[in-house]
């Protein structure tokens, strides 16, 4: 009944009412691909195409006379037209009992989506256009409802695949752990499972957020925030190198994210432009928190010759982790402390300001041997210089320690007459 609820106010211009109905009907039957085309064309209706399009996207993967209504509105297209729609949807919202008609199981998700794939491939969809129904999960449902596709990443950690929950209706992120992580009984499978946990506890605007952590079987998996939109990677590529101001702009939700993690003894450990991610909202989020590291246990206080006092807290690993280029002196020695995130912010502004990592090779991390930017990139003025020298030292203790302090110091450089137009 809800479903031919959300059906009738749909054709009668009923666009709210018609959403609500079919987000519950959704809610009631997670599994049928007409309550999640009516909310997309209720959604569309209201003026929400990209979530309306997750829910195509669901359809398509459920029902397969909803596929080539995707593709079209892949390429463009709208998502609901009465004339056009009438007949399909209507039949289908219509069918008795409200079971879905082509139920996903094993065969059915694969077959839908490898349907679906061949579609696409026909229509020659564009290369920035979302790919998640062209490879479901090869054997159904992950969790029994995470829709696996494409790989959109990979890493030593594992391969990231873009994802949607059938329960909840919304696309996810899903990393897959590597084998290494993921062997049963293994000390660094505890070890991760402990560390994800607590990830899990950030919440914060600036920093993708983990949903999930499931362990199935032998195999481990992440479900996290799917975000849309280019990495500092992207746009680096694409423009060479970004002027201080929108340089700026792209780390100060980073620093402030990074601030708060490290308030709650948190170490990123692998920051770098792959982790940043512009996205296609305007907002800037910080990625990957899956080798971050706790300083609340095994940490080792470093006292100051002169004072005695703990300067800094240092915790030591086993396992290095991180990407060279981007790392500082002390993480490739196994030592995990604040300051490291501080030295890949350097790293990562160096980069962004004048199109080139400062070091080559590991002794000119401990030389401080780097061009200095502002003979790298016109109108640079000698306190990006300053900042990047500081936040460059190879011994954390003669670094800048705070994100905090790094974004003050980059502030107060964006403001200098010399740097305005850099």
């Amino acid at each position: 009944m809800t479903r031919l609820l959300a059906w009738a106010r749909l054709r009668q211009g009923k666009y709210q009412e018609a959403f609500q109905a079919a987000s519950r009907a959704v809610s009631l039957d997670p599994n049928d691909a007409a309550n999640f085309a009516l909310r997309a064309y209720a959604r569309e209706m209201l003026g929400k195409r990209s979530e309306a399009m997750k829910d195509l996207e669901a359809a398509a993967l459920l029902d397969r006379r909803f596929r080539e209504k995707y593709a079209q509105a892949m390429e463009g297209g709208r998502i609901y037209d009465p004339e056009e729609d009438s007949s399909l949807l209507g039949a289908v919202a219509a069918a008795p009992g409200g079971s879905p008609i082509w139920p996903l199981g094993p065969a059915a998700a694969l077959g839908a989506g490898l349907g679906l794939w061949a579609l696409l491939r026909r229509r020659k969809e564009r290369s920035s256009l979302p790919q998640s129904m062209a490879a479901p999960a090869p054997n159904g449902l992950l969790a029994g409802k995470y829709a696996l596709g494409h790989i959109i990443g990979r890493g030593g950690m594992g391969d990231v695949y873009e994802a949607f929950d059938l329960s909840l209706g919304r696309a996810v992120a899903v990393k897959r752990m590597s084998a290494r992580i993921s062997e049963p009984d293994s000390r660094a499978r505890g070890l991760f499972i402990k560390e994800a946990r607590t990830v899990a506890a950030l919440h914060h605007p600036a920093i993708v957020g983990i949903y999930e952590i499931l362990e199935q079987g032998s195999e481990l998996y992440l479900v996290f925030e799917f975000v849309r939109g280019k990495t500092l990677q992207q746009l680096l590529v694409e423009e060479g190198r970004l002027p201080l101001g929108r340089a700026l702009e792209i780390l100060r939700p980073v620093c402030r994210a990074l601030e708060f993690a490290h308030g709650l003894g948190l170490v990123h450990r692998d920051l770098k432009p792959a982790n940043i991610m512009a996205t296609e909202e305007g907002h800037v989020k910080l990625m990957d928190f899956g080798i971050a590291r706790s300083l609340a246990e095994g940490a080792l206080p470093e006292a100051s010759p002169a004072s005695g006092e703990p300067l800094l807290r240092f915790a030591r690993t086993q396992t290095v982790a991180g990407t060279p280029p981007y790392m500082a002196p002390e993480t490739e020695q196994g030592l995990v402390c604040k300051e490291a995130d501080v030295y890949s912010l350097g790293v990562c502004l160096y980069e962004m300001l004048t199109g080139r990592l400062p070091f080559g090779e590991d002794a000119q991390k401990l030389d401080l041997d780097f061009p200095r930017p502002a003979s790298l990139a016109p109108g640079l003025g000698a306190s990006v210089d300053s900042l990047l020298e500081q936040a460059l030292q190879p011994a954390p203790e003669s670094r800048l320690r705070t994100p905090g302090e790094f974004l003050a110091r980059l502030e107060a450089a964006a403001r200098e007459p010399a740097c305005s137009a850099a």
